[in-house]
C-alpha cells in the first residue's frame, strides 16, 4: 500500500493493482494537491484500511478475482454505509438500478487522459463539500459523538 497523509485534504483510497494502478496514480495526483491519494492493491484487506479515515473510495469494476461490485458490497455490509464509493468502469451505460443495486455513488469511465482525471478529481471535491462532523464520522464508519 502507498500512502502519502496530510491532514486537511480530501483522503481518497483507490482499490487496484499492476500498470492500472501505477497510471492511475500518476493521471490523478498531478494537479490535485487537495486530495490526499493512498493506493492498495489489496481488495480483500479493505475493511482493516479503511478505519484509517478515508472520504472517498474508487474501485475498478472488473479484477481479476474480486470486481468492484463485491468489494463495494462488502465495504457497506462492513461498516461504511455513508462512504461515497465510485467505481471506475469502461463505459458509463450502467442502468441507474444497478447503481443502487451495488450500492455505489457513481460509476465513472476509467481515467484515460488529463482531463479525465480532473472530472473525477472535481466529483471527489463534490462528495467532500457535502460534509459535517456527523456526516464524516459515519462516513468513515466511526461512532458519532453525543450532542455532535
Amino acid at each position: 500500500m502507498s500512502k502519502r497523509a496530510n491532514s486537511g485534504k480530501i483522503r481518497v483510497l483507490y482499490v487496484g493493482g499492476g500498470p492500472v494502478q501505477q497510471e492511475f496514480t500518476k493521471l490523478f495526483s498531478d494537479g490535485n494537491p487537495d486530495l490526499d491519494l493512498t493506493t492498495t492493491n489489496q481488495p480483500l484487506e479493505i475493511l482493516n484500511i479503511l478505519p484509517n479515515g478515508f472520504d472517498c473510495l474508487i474501485l475498478d469494476e472488473k479484477k481479476p478475482y474480486i470486481d468492484g461490485v463485491k468489494i463495494a458490497k462488502i465495504v457497506r455490509d462492513g461498516g461504511f454505509p455513508y462512504l461515497p464509493i465510485i467505481i471506475q468502469k469502461k463505459d458509463q451505460k450502467t442502468p441507474k438500478r444497478d447503481t443502487e443495486k451495488v450500492e455505489a455513488s457513481i460509476f465513472f469511465d476509467k481515467l484515460r487522459d488529463p482531463e479525465s482525471a480532473q472530472r473525477l478529481a472535481e466529483v471527489i471535491r463534490s462528495f467532500g463539500k457535502n460534509t459535517s462532523t456527523r456526516s464524516e464520522l459515519n462516513k468513515r464508519g466511526l461512532p458519532t459523538p453525543i450532542g455532535d
